[in-house]
């Protein structure tokens, strides 16, 4: 599956994953209809959310 690249005026954020890493997240992404980084950012929200259910971190809204 190919996906569109679409111009984002969200912020950017840079990792370093090996090769292999990669490779297993762009096959689950693809699973589940995502692009690699449309996946990664519900997983960042997924945390996020449990971090502040858990009372971790509390932003005022």
């Amino acid at each position: 599956m190919k996906f569109e690249s679409v111009p984002s005026k969200k912020p950017r954020i840079g990792v370093y994953i090996s090769e292999e890493l990669k490779a297993k997240a762009e096959i689950v992404a693809e699973s589940e209809s995502r692009s690699l980084s449309n996946w990664i950012t519900v997983l960042i929200e997924e945390a996020v959310e449990r971090a502040e259910s858990e009372g971790k971190i509390k932003f005022d809204d």
